[in-house]
């Protein structure tokens, strides 16, 4: 695939993981309201959806290396409606919390591919940058998201948010259907146990790895600590309106998208490291 065909579908697939947590937090408190629950059993569904989105990227990476980038991508795209679906229809705040779950699992796919469809095709520099393109693309979804979920919640009620979920995800998985192309060649090998245990052995004894993933899992869980409870602060205690809401975390995803856009600049003078310290 070309450069722009590749950033293009990556940002696609990177996005689909942040923009359905985006859309989703206008929600929560309403939620609480809808089913007549506590606040902790709606901020249990972000945990079980990035606990299925971190469990699964375990499972989405071999299952790409084992089936091919797209196969795997259709399939994990698939879990992902089912899931998106199961919430718009769900009749209690238990279905809610299945269907978060089962999203988590389908969005996992995203990242993983995108990732491994650059690596595949692309190296050094070129590489570099259009990873780096893909993540700037990637702080305009989470930027607009919060905003999207909380007018459609005010105009429409909260099924409205998971209804743009799946609309989301079936344009995500026609463009795989019509564009994405296969960029490895399947090797079922891959996915033995044995062989993905001892890969996981080896990154977890490698400080290369280990140490670059803390600092990164470090800045995202806070990130994702903060927009769980955010909501129900800023909705519920101080008054926002959902989609006040909405317009007040684009602040803090234009930051993101001016760090973006600053190592862009940067990444092809300075070395990685060097970079991230």
């Amino acid at each position: 695939m070309t450069a722009l065909r590749t950033t293009l579908l990556g940002a696609l697939l990177t996005a689909i993981g942040p923009v359905s947590m985006a859309i989703y937090t206008p929600a929560m408190p309403e939620l609480v309201k809808a089913f007549g629950t506590s606040e902790a059993a709606i901020k249990l569904s972000l945990t079980l959806y990035f606990g299925g989105f971190a469990v699964a990227q375990l499972l989405a990476g071999p299952a790409s290396d084992a089936f091919g980038r797209r196969s795997a991508s259709i399939a994990f795209l698939l879990i992902y409606l089912v899931g998106s679906l199961m919430a718009v229809f769900a009749p209690s705040v238990d279905w809610i919390l299945a269907g978060r779950l089962v999203q988590g699992i389908g969005a996992s796919v995203g990242m993983t591919v995108a990732r491994a469809t650059v690596r595949d095709q692309f190296v050094g520099f070129e590489a570099t940058r259009i990873m780096n393109m893909i993540g700037i693309m990637l702080a305009v979804g989470p930027a607009i998201g919060p905003t999207i979920g909380g007018l459609s919640l005010s105009v429409f009620g909260w099924k409205s948010v998971f209804v743009l979920m799946v609309i989301f995800g079936i344009i995500l998985l026609a463009s795989c259907l019509l564009f994405l192309k296969e960029t490895t060649v399947p090797d079922r090998s891959r996915l033995r146990p044995s062989t993905l245990v001892a890969t996981y052995i080896s990154l977890l004894k490698d400080l290369r790895f280990l140490l670059p993933s803390l600092v990164l899992g470090g800045a995202i869980g806070a990130l994702y600590a903060q927009g769980t409870m955010l909501p129900f602060v800023l909705i519920g205690d101080v008054g926002l309106t959902p989609t006040q809401f909405g317009l007040g975390m684009l602040i803090q995803t234009g930051a993101f998208l001016s760090g973006s856009i600053a190592l862009r600049l940067v990444s092809g003078r300075i070395s990685g490291p060097t970079t991230v310290v």
